[in-house]
């Protein structure tokens, strides 16, 4: 079944679509710089004819512990960019890292090794320029699989 694609509007400046953004899996786990990092695969979508193959990736996420069965039931806030303690959030598109600011993650329920989370997001495409789209809100939730391999990439 083949992806719809994203039309642009070019008139004014608009939000993303993000209706096609679709989450396939989620992984966190030890950051080896600091804290915690978290990525958040998305199915491959097609934009202006190209195939886009990407995530969203969180670092430098601090959590008060990496115990799931704490976190469940429990929800963070966190500044945005550059304010102190901010999560560093991008989504690769369109040869460029698009900001992802992460305002608040709410954890649910745990199932075995993972954990519902609820991401209150804001994705900046003005930053690099993503044709004319705009800042554009983005609330979305993923089962994390949690990790002690830590990643950067």
């Amino acid at each position: 079944m083949s992806q719809p694609k994203i039309r642009q509007n070019k008139s004014s400046m608009s939000h993303f679509p993000t209706q096609f953004l679709h989450i396939t899996n989620g992984l966190f786990g030890p950051h080896p710089m600091d804290g915690y990092f978290m990525r958040v695969s998305l199915a491959p979508f097609e934009l202006e004819g190209a195939l886009i193959e990407t995530s969203v990736r969180l670092d430098d996420v601090h959590l008060p512990t990496n115990d799931l069965n704490e976190l469940a039931d429990h929800s963070l806030n966190f500044p945005i960019n550059p304010d102190a303690g901010y999560i560093d959030g991008s989504i690769y598109t369109d040869g460029a890292h698009h900001p992802v600011d992460v305002s608040q993650i709410i954890f649910g329920k745990m199932d075995a090794d993972r954990i519902e989370a609820r991401f209150v997001t804001e994705i900046d495409f003005a930053f690099e320029g993503l044709g004319d789209y705009a800042k554009t809100p983005w609330t979305f939730s993923v089962m994390l699989a949690w990790t002690d391999e830590a990643q950067n990439a």
